[in-house]
């Protein structure tokens, strides 16, 4: 990881990319694709592979980039199952996002919290 580090401007990252994906090297294939700036991959190779690959920092980070509906609601659906706790600060970081991916999204789940975030002012009773 420190090579990839140093020399991360050098490197053919595309080609890294296949290698790291071949020989399951999961956290240097996300640090690949924040640098190659593609943050929907990082994203679902930190949820995919979440024991090596995840870390709630540069989880945050990524996630505000995602440029994918879908990767961020399945990002929110990753916390609600596996860091229920710490959900609350993915959404703060990334309010913005995580209200456009509610809104109009098919599979949006009938959970009374979505309402809250949805119209704060003017909750739906319970």
């Amino acid at each position: 990881m420190e090579h990839l580090k140093l020399f991360s401007t050098r490197i053919n990252i595309p080609r890294l990319i296949r290698v790291c994906e071949e020989f399951h090297h999961w956290k240097e294939l996300v640090f690949l694709y924040v640098q190659y700036d593609e943050y929907d991959n990082a994203a679902m190779v930190m949820m995919n592979h979440s024991p090596v690959a995840w870390e709630h920092v540069l989880f945050k980070d990524v996630a505000v980039k995602v440029s994918s509906v879908e990767v961020y609601y399945k990002a929110i659906s990753f916390y609600l199952e596996e860091h229920p706790d710490l959900l609350n600060d993915l959404l703060k970081v990334s309010a913005f996002c995580a209200i456009s991916a509610a809104f109009g999204h098919p599979m949006l789940p009938d959970v009374d919290w979505w309402d809250v975030i949805l119209h704060p002012c003017n909750p739906t009773p319970l």
